[in-house]
């Protein structure tokens, strides 16, 4: 069971307060993400300066990554922060490792995150 504190007005319908509750999680994974793949947590600034010009350096990785996912959306349905940071790094001036390689150390990482999405939802369904 879990419990919420809110502000809501009393009338609003419960449907209403769980989606929005439910929109949390979303939030969380995209600070996850900011975090492990943008640099979110790798500020070493002294000032509030520095710090807001890092953080908008980050959200506009964060926009970058975002905006590529939704470009590439219906061709690339199980593309990830990271996927588009492996791809970065190949592309970007450094690269270690061939095109054909990086293309299939991606297939292969969508094929294990479609095998868990599928396993999750197995368990799930037993429930």
């Amino acid at each position: 069971m879990k419990y919420t504190l809110s502000n809501a007005p009393a009338d609003m319908p419960l449907d209403r307060l769980a989606y929005i509750q439910g929109q949390r999680y979303w939030v969380e994974r995209a600070l996850q993400d900011a975090k492990r793949h943008s640099g979110l947590s790798d500020y070493q600034v002294r000032g509030w300066l520095g710090w807001h010009h890092h953080m908008a350096i980050v959200l506009m990785a964060l926009l970058f990554v975002l905006e590529e996912r939704v470009y590439h959306g219906a061709t690339v349905p199980m593309l990830s922060t990271a996927d588009v940071e492996k791809l970065l790094k190949h592309y970007l001036p450094r690269r270690d490792a061939t095109e054909q390689e990086l293309l299939r150390l991606l297939q292969q990482s969508h094929e294990r995150r479609t095998r868990a999405t599928e396993a999750h939802r197995k368990r799930s369904t037993r429930i």
